[in-house]
């Protein structure tokens, strides 16, 4: 049974050895603009409920999210999904906690998609550039993200992508955030601050795991965690002082 945390993490007074009143508070602005539209932001304790929705959806399940495929629980994974009044999906994403010496080696491994005992007999491919910085401590990686057909074009991927951010901040007090995105457009650099992570680079020229070949460029993206609290703070203040709690506000959100 899904528990829901959005009270938990985002609503109840900031403890000062656990809670950031920050991101309690930009996590509940975010909140309030689903309410406002009328819709429900369920956050919950493991990946089962976004499993759950993205099947029914049709949208890929990638195993790093699938607790049939992954070590993901309730103790070290979470996941956002709206609906709106009548039930009908709207969008969702996910986020899962690594304690890592070297999230290279995560890459690697295959270790980023599948647990031990479905591990890869054979790694993948890895092309970080010379000059990378290794991530090692607690890594929350997010992904899983799907939208609706019917409300594409409204920033909704930027408004649960940030949103599962602050639940890595605020649950499990991260040291680095991180993502994956696949290179759309070949013949243009990638963009410069995707899901407005501080750093988009390239990881791994394809994907081919049982669940999906991709031939296309594979990119890491990443955050520290002193970054994404200046954003925080950042998006607090600029929703404060200009916003007006709709979905209009994410067009505030900085980089």
């Amino acid at each position: 049974m899904r528990r829901a945390l959005d009270k938990l993490i985002f609503s109840d007074p900031p403890d000062s050895e656990s809670r950031n009143h920050d991101i309690q508070q930009l996590g509940t602005r975010l909140m309030e603009m689903c309410w406002n539209e009328g819709w429900s932001c369920v956050i919950s304790e493991g990946t089962a409920y976004w499993k759950e929705t993205i099947a029914a959806e049709g949208g890929w399940v990638n195993p790093t999210f699938d607790p049939d495929k992954s070590q993901v629980d309730e103790t070290n994974s979470a996941s956002v999904v709206i609906r709106d009044q009548a039930g009908d999906f709207v969008a969702c994403n996910g986020f899962r906690l690594f304690l890592t010496d070297s999230f290279k080696l995560v890459l690697s491994s295959g270790g980023l998609f599948y647990g031990p005992s479905m591990r890869l007999l054979k790694g993948l491919p890895v092309i970080l550039p010379p000059d990378f910085r290794d991530l090692s401590g607690k890594v929350g990686y997010s992904g899983g993200t799907l939208i609706s057909t019917r409300h594409r074009g409204r920033r909704l991927g930027l408004l649960v992508t940030r949103l599962v951010r602050l639940i890595g901040e605020q649950a499990y007090t991260v040291d680095h955030h991180v993502g994956n995105i696949f290179q759309n457009q070949p013949n243009l650099p990638p963009p410069r601050h995707p899901y407005h992570f501080a750093r988009c680079t390239i990881c791994m020229p394809y994907m081919r795991i049982p669940d999906r070949h991709e031939d296309r460029l594979i990119f890491l993206l990443d955050s520290l965690r002193a970054e994404f609290l200046a954003q925080v703070r950042r998006d607090l203040g600029n929703l404060v002082g200009e916003g007006n709690k709709t979905l209009d506000d994410l067009a505030l959100l900085v980089a």
